[in-house]
């Protein structure tokens, strides 16, 4: 099970990230537009999966996305499974 790990939203390629050890493990595409941040796709590299990284993942682009005041719409299969289990992150979602 991974331990360390750090998440960063990358502005300039419009995706949120997780890295191990520094290595970029996966992302999270997104395309903002007004108030509303649209999350298309999720991956995770293959040697890094069953690792729980793409849960860290939704839960942090959520959880900013929520901090900007603005409204997540989940496009990604992975992100809208992840609101039906976790609905107390859908505060701030409008469902596709």
């Amino acid at each position: 099970m991974v331990e360390s790990f750090s998440l960063t939203r990358n502005d300039a390629l419009s995706r949120y990230e997780i890295h191990v050890d520094g290595r970029l493990a996966g992302a999270s595409v997104f395309h903002a537009s007004g108030r509303e941040v649209a999350l298309q796709y999720t991956d995770i590299r293959a040697e890094f999966e069953g690792e729980g990284l793409a849960a860290k993942l939704a839960e942090y682009a959520l959880s900013d996305v929520a901090g900007q005041d603005k409204t997540a719409v989940p496009h990604c299969p992975y992100i809208a499974g992840y609101l039906r289990r976790h609905p107390e992150m859908a505060t701030r979602v409008r469902w596709p």
